[in-house]
């Protein structure tokens, strides 16, 4: 009797390591997206151009001297994008903000205080939230 009682120890932490392994894998992947996005926004377009660059490089075989002929070229275009986003964002979020309150009218009382406390239309978006 005390071997299976032993086999149960054995696979009751078995168990209790893959639930944990799973939930905490879980969350430091979320984490990590966020973090990868944080970069992006932070880095003005450059993360991007040297991925961008990168890619090309393996794609295209392209040799040291072309490489260093295109990054400029990236690095200036991507930069434009990314000022681009900044400066639509507000204009992207007021319309987020109008849909919202154009959505609230077919909702119930609860789900708009539901809404309301959780940001209004940062609900509708589906990005991860940035760490911090």
């Amino acid at each position: 009797m005390s071997r299976w009682r032993m086999w149960v120890g054995v696979l009751a932490v078995f168990v209790c390591g893959l639930i944990i392994g799973g939930l905490g894998g879980g969350l430091w992947e979320r984490y990590e997206a966020a973090s990868r996005i944080q970069n992006i926004r932070s880095g003005g377009g450059q993360l991007l151009a040297e991925q961008a660059l990168a890619r090309l490089g393996r794609e295209l075989d392209l040799k040291p001297d072309q490489i260093d002929q295109i990054r400029p070229l990236l690095l200036s275009a991507f930069n434009r994008v990314h000022q681009m986003h900044r400066a639509l964002r507000p204009q992207s979020d007021q319309i987020m903000q109008e849909a919202a309150s154009r959505l609230k009218e077919h909702l119930t009382p609860p789900q708009r205080e539901k809404l309301d406390q959780a940001g209004e239309w940062k609900l509708l978006r589906s990005r991860p939230k940035p760490p911090g």
